[in-house]
This record gives C-alpha cells, sequence and structure tokens, in this order.
C-alpha cells in the first residue's frame, strides 16, 4: 500500500508545465549509453571493477552534453573507452581489418559458438548497433574486439543464484540529482532491462527508440520529483507487471514520505473502494456504517482530481502486462487516496451532484477491505465445496480437503496473491505422479543477453513441505473450478498453471489473470531508487507464453455495475451454476 501511496502522489503531482527545450543529441547520447553498457558487461576491467565505471560516466558525461561532429563524438567516445584500460586496439582500421570483425555474426564468434544450440539457450540481445553510422571505424572496431576478446567471467556487478541480483552503488544521500547522475540511473535501467529482462521483445515499445526518447527527458528533469517520474515513465514501457516502482531511501523522499505518512495519521484514507468499468469510476465497497455515497455511484471527480485523466496518465507511470491489469491497478490507486475530507463530483439520476465526505478511515480499515473475510473454506451444498487459496493458511487447507474429498466439485478462488505456501499441496491432492508445470530459462551470468533453459524437474512443485497431505491416498478426482482475473499475479498463475499441469477435469472461470510471471530482480539507480522487472522466462510446459497473456478463462464472466449494486459475487455465482449444470 505504501507503493501505492507514492505512486498517487507523484500522478498528482502532474501538471503539465513548459519546460526549456534541450539542445541535447539524444542520438549521440544513447549512442554513449550502448557504449557504456557493452564494456560494463562485456569488459573485464568493468565486470572485475578494476575500474570505477560509474564515475567514468558522471566524469565524461558532461563533455557529451557540447554540440559534438561526427569527429568530436567519436573522440570523446575513444577517450571514454581508454579509461578501460590496455589501449592497443587504438591503431588505424584498415578497411579490411574492419569488414573482417564486423561481417561476422555474433553466433560465429569463437566465445560465443554455444548459441547454435537452440535447444538450450535463446539469445535476447542484439549487436547490431555497432555498426551505427554515428560511430567511426575505429570505434566500430574497438567495440567489436571487446566482444572477440571477450572470455567468460562472472561479473561482480552481479549476485545470487538463478535470479539475479544488481547490487550498485545507489548514491543515495546526494544534496540534488544533477544531469550526470540522472544520465547514470538512465544508462542503468536502460542496459539492465537490455541484457537481463527476457520479454524485452514483448513490449509494445521498441527498446531502442524508447531510449532515444527518453534522453531529452532526463537532461531536463530538473528536480527530484520530475526525475522520479521520468524513471517511472521508463519503466511503464516493459509492460511488465512485476516491474513497478519498488522504494526510495533518498534522504529528500525520505523525508517527504514521513510528511505524508504524518498526514495520514492526522487525515486519513478515502472511505470507499472503487471498479472500473471501461473509464467509468463506480463505488464497489463503503467502510463506513453510514456515508454521504453509496455502492454503485458513479464518481467523476475526487477533489481536485479529474478521474478520467487520471486514468488516462496512469499506464503513462505504471507498468502493466494487460490492460485488465491497469485497471486493477488504477483502483487500487484511486482506493488509496487520503485528505482530511473528500469532495465528490458524481453522476447519479441523469445529473452531476457535488458531495461532501468529512469522515475517514484508518489505515487498518483500508488494508482490510482489501481482502475477503473468513470463514476461507465452506461447503456451498452437498456437491459443492469452497476454497479461498489467496487466504487459507496449510493446516486448514488440509481439514478443509479431507471434507471435501468426496464432493463432486471444488471450487478454488485464486482472485489473489496466496498469503501462504497452502496451494503447494495441490500436486498431491490432483495426482500420484510427477507432472511439468513450466518450462524457463534464466540469465545466464557469464554472457549478459542470453538465457539458458533450465531442467523441467525442478518444475513439479511436488514439495517436502506438502508431505503433510500424503493422507490423500485416493487423490480427488472430481470436477475442479478456478476463479481467476487480474488479481492473480506471478507466483497465483503458477498455481494456476499446477491446477493445468495435475488436473484433468479444471475449469477457470472470470477474467484473464495479470500475465506476469517468473521471480523478479531489482534495477537501483543513483537518488537510492528501485525498479523490479521479470527476470525469467516463464513458459507452459509445451512453451506456450504467459507473459503479457496469463491464463484465459474457459469460462468469461466480467463483473458489472448492477451486480455490485446487488452485492453479487458474479464470478462465484457463475462457477456455482457450472458446477449445478456439469452434473446434470
Amino acid at each position: 500500500m505504501k507503493r501505492i501511496s507514492i505512486i498517487t502522489i507523484i500522478l498528482l503531482c502532474c501538471v503539465t508545465a513548459l519546460k526549456a527545450k534541450s539542445n541535447i543529441d539524444s542520438l549521440q547520447i544513447a549512442g554513449l549509453c550502448k557504449v557504456w553498457g557493452l564494456a560494463k558487461h562485456y569488459h573485464p576491467s568493468v565486470t572485475k571493477k578494476k575500474v570505477d565505471w560509474d564515475k567514468a560516466l558522471i566524469d565524461r558525461y558532461p563533455e557529451f552534453k557540447e554540440e559534438n561532429d561526427f569527429e568530436a563524438y567519436n573522440q570523446k567516445i575513444g577517450e571514454i573507452l581508454n579509461a578501460l584500460g590496455n589501449n592497443k586496439e587504438t591503431k588505424i582500421v584498415t578497411e579490411e581489418l574492419f569488414q573482417n570483425i564486423i561481417d561476422n555474426d555474433l553466433s560465429e564468434l569463437e566465445s560465443f559458438k554455444f548459441l547454435s544450440d537452440t535447444n538450450k539457450y535463446v539469445n535476447r540481445i542484439s549487436f547490431s548497433w555497432i555498426n551505427d553510422s554515428i560511430f567511426s571505424k575505429e570505434i566500430k572496431y574497438r567495440l567489436c574486439k571487446i566482444l572477440t576478446n571477450y572470455k567468460p567471467y562472472k561479473s561482480k556487478f552481479l549476485k545470487g543464484g538463478m535470479v539475479l541480483k544488481h547490487p550498485e552503488n545507489k548514491f543515495e544521500e546526494l544534496d540534488s540529482i544533477t544531469e550526470p547522475y540522472r544520465m547514470l540511473g538512465l544508462f542503468r535501467y536502460w542496459n539492465t532491462i537490455n541484457y537481463y529482462f527476457p520479454y524485452k521483445h514483448l513490449s509494445d515499445n521498441n527498446w531502442d527508440s524508447v531510449l532515444v526518447n527518453a534522453v531529452s527527458k532526463f537532461s531536463e528533469a530538473d528536480s527530484y520529483l520530475k526525475y522520479i517520474r521520468e524513471l517511472m515513465q521508463l519503466s511503464s514501457k516493459i509492460n511488465d507487471s512485476h516491474g513497478y516502482y519498488n522504494y526510495t531511501t533518498h534522504k529528500y523522499f525520505k523525508k517527504k514520505t514521513e510528511v505524508n505518512d504524518s498526514l495520514k495519521k492526522k487525515e486519513g484514507y478515502i472511505p470507499y473502494n472503487f471498479k472500473l468499468f471501461d473509464s467509468t469510476v463506480v463505488i464497489s465497497k463503503v467502510l463506513l456504517d453510514s456515508s454521504a455515497l453509496c455502492i454503485g455511484d458513479t464518481v467523476i471527480k475526487i477533489n481536485k482530481t479529474e478521474l478520467k485523466k487520471y486514468w488516462r496518465i496512469y499506464g503513462d507511470y505504471n507498468s502493466h502486462s494487460t490492460e485488465n491489469r491497469k485497471v486493477s491497478l488504477c483502483e487500487s490507486g484511486l482506493s488509496n487516496f487520503y485528505n482530511s475530507e473528500f469532495s465528490f463530483k458524481i453522476f447519479k439520476n441523469n445529473d452531476t451532484t457535488i458531495i461532501t465526505e468529512s469522515r475517514v478511515v484508518d489505515r487498518e480499515t483500508k488494508v482490510a477491505s482489501k481482502y475477503r473475510k473468513p470463514p476461507f473454506s465452506y461447503s456451498i451444498n452437498e456437491n459443492v465445496g469452497f476454497v479461498d487459496l489467496t487466504q487459507i493458511k496449510f493446516g486448514k487447507l488440509e481439514k478443509a480437503l479431507k471434507e471435501f474429498k468426496n464432493k463432486e466439485t471444488v471450487i478454488f478462488d485464486m482472485r489473489g496473491y496466496p498469503e501462504s505456501m497452502a496451494p503447494l499441496a495441490l500436486p498431491h491432492l490432483l495426482s500420484r505422479n510427477k507432472q511439468d508445470v513450466a518450462s524457463f530459462y534464466s540469465p545466464n551470468k557469464k554472457y549478459p543477453g542470453v538465457f539458458v533453459k533450465q531442467p523441467t524437474k525442478s518444475q513439479h512443485y511436488r514439495f517436502a513441505i506438502a508431505k503433510p497431505f500424503l493422507f490423500l491416498r485416493k487423490q480427488f478426482k472430481g470436477k475442479v473450478v478456478v476463479l481467476i482475473n487480474a488479481e492473480a499475479i506471478s507466483y497465483s498463475e503458477t498455481v494456476c498453471m499446477i491446477f493445468k499441469a495435475y488436473c484433468d477435469d479444471v475449469t477457470f472461470v472470470g477474467t484473464p489473470t495479470t500475465g506476469a510471471n517468473g521471480n523478479i530482480s531489482t534495477i537501483y539507480v543513483p537518488g537510492g531508487m528501485a525498479f523490479n522487472f521479470t527476470s525469467l522466462d516463464w513458459h507452459f510446459p509445451n512453451g506456450d507464453q504467459l507473459q503479457r497473456i496469463g491464463i484465459i478463462p474457459d469460462i468469461y464472466v466480467q463483473e458489472t455495475i448492477e451486480g455490485i449494486k446487488l452485492g453479487k459475487d458474479e464470478i462465484l455465482e457463475a462457477a456455482i451454476e457450472y458446477a449445478k449444470k456439469s452434473k446434470q
């Protein structure tokens, strides 16, 4: 919730302002970014931390802001490469020597021949930019030599095993984020995604174009808040629902957050939750015993915030894999507004009305409103049982499954994120045999940009933690119905994949899940900020894509405004009706 609140602050500050245009050459700075990234990941002086590559950029960046012609630009690129040491490649490059190296396909280079095994490796990086016209033959040659001379070495910038960690200097205590540090933030983020994000090719945006467009924006972001906004916009371009703004420890923003947290105690959260239908915002839950507004009321404006405008800009600052997830995130953002009182412009009875709500709710009430209430398992009727897999604990699930073992149908609710490891019992519940749940590729530490296929034996999900469920000597053979929506993300989608792998008769009811699965890595940028992204290339066992698609329901059921007004759970009701018809 803290992350949502920070995002809300930033969105509410997004007022269009006139800015002085930068004279910066975006193509040249984009070229510098790629050169810097190549050296960071493939030159031994940087991977072994013999050279402070951040400092080299910070010190020399101001020279690239000047107006540079072709010769001056390449001279400065050569000078920054000289900081790597071992400058033997500065000799004059003949046409024959240049063509000999530039024409070679990457997979033919001695160090990269392993890429020919396409069943085991996936190459997600291209070095074709080295041949861009902004670079001289001498610079192209030197960049190619970094690759041809490369010997596999585990970079000191990488930690962790299958899931990589990217430890960096966060520059938390800077008094201000000057342009060289802002560019370092852009270069770090862009290159980490370029080399380690497996779904770059699935984005709506060309990653090279994103870089060029971002250069002038980061150059002009002359305050800490503007810098954060540009980073958030940059992170939204990867179209990954794991790609969210994580936290900040910068003293300026920490102080601002402390002030905001103090205001929340004096003020409070908005006493309503909201649902979006297209671009229409409707009250879905009232958190007060008596209130100014009712469930089903259409809200046009909250205080000074036009909700249609809020919806339009929300996707610019929040990475989302699908439109369904964008809607879900926007609903959370609206539901976390806080103030001492709220003025609502609503549409009701074919007319607009202004209503003021002077009462608010505390944090505990707001958090509790996001979760379904117990019981988390119960018999719907003699033939159908219900289990909320997002809330139920391990021991309670064991008890529920014993009670339901003779039911014809069990409905599992996966509309959310599991609070426990209880779903890992499912393979024992549904089958005695091991099944492949997923296949995936993980980043190759020694070859940034390459992903290596992992053995499927670890993807059976029959873990020792589930041993208490070995009492199920006779596996459940009835029908399984799973409720899903865009609140199901990551681990939740893995649970859905377990159902698909281990259950002979499973039906998904609701709307598509988020479409973001695979373990998360984090990028640290100057100013003490962190941004997450999905770092594993995760698929169904047959290779079908999950990212940006999600689990698609067999029975599509969308909530309606009328259903919300009547207090219905339309997805659950559809599942019960399906179970009844299946019996017939």
